[in-house]
């Protein structure tokens, strides 16, 4: 009995989902900046299609002087809203927005979760959920 009972919980728990339903973000990466250029990067949200800012956030690192490593800055973003990403170091600017998804459903546990196709950044249609941003 003890076995059947062993073989049964085996077979209940091998077949569990290990699939992640997690959507709804692009993730922004600054890998191809030098540390020194993303001392300071400032995310401001928008209502989609609108011009009036909601918040803002900065992410800030701590980089030695002289040091020419690239960075190591990435963040993530929501598709619910238009985002500009500011890197001050460099006075650059880029606009994230028309986020292109699809509602899937999980198949583990029947959530519903955002799938991304593809969004603009600066007009330019990307695809995917995940970005380097470039000079």
């Amino acid at each position: 009995m003890k076995r059947i009972l062993t073989a049964f919980l085996f077979i209940l728990f091998a077949g569990c989902c290990k699939e992640i339903c997690i959507g709804g973000e692009v993730t922004i990466s600054f890998e191809k900046f030098k540390a020194a250029e993303t001392t300071r990067v400032v995310f401001v949200r928008y209502p989609p299609g609108s011009t009036q800012s909601m918040d803002s956030f900065s992410v800030l690192s701590i980089v030695p002087v002289g040091d020419t490593s690239r960075s190591a800055v990435s963040q993530t973003i929501s598709v619910d809203y238009a985002w500009t990403v500011r890197l001050p170091a460099l006075n650059r600017e880029y606009r994230f927005e028309n986020f292109d998804f699809t509602t899937e459903k999980c198949n583990c546990t029947g959530d519903k979760y955002k799938l991304v196709n593809s969004f603009t950044v600066n007009g330019e249609r990307k695809d995917g959920d995940f970005i380097r941003l470039e000079k």
